[in-house]
């Protein structure tokens, strides 16, 4: 795995995800029927996901 380049990934999203401001999170996506904060939960449900694989945890996130 190339982690320099994850790194980056991760500073570019970190960086989008910074300027995303409240009334943003209303706004409709391409994807059907979500809007930019469904997709900001399920992206952030996505790395919970993927730590919990990753360090072996069961990780429960009350919604």
């Amino acid at each position: 795995m190339d982690v320099s380049m994850l790194h980056t990934v991760t500073e570019n999203l970190a960086g989008w995800l910074s300027e995303v401001t409240h009334g943003d999170l209303r706004q409709q996506t391409p994807v059907p029927a979500w809007d930019v904060g469904d997709l900001y939960v399920h992206l952030i449900d996505r790395n919970i996901a993927i730590t919990a694989g990753l360090t072996h945890q069961v990780v429960h996130v009350p919604h």
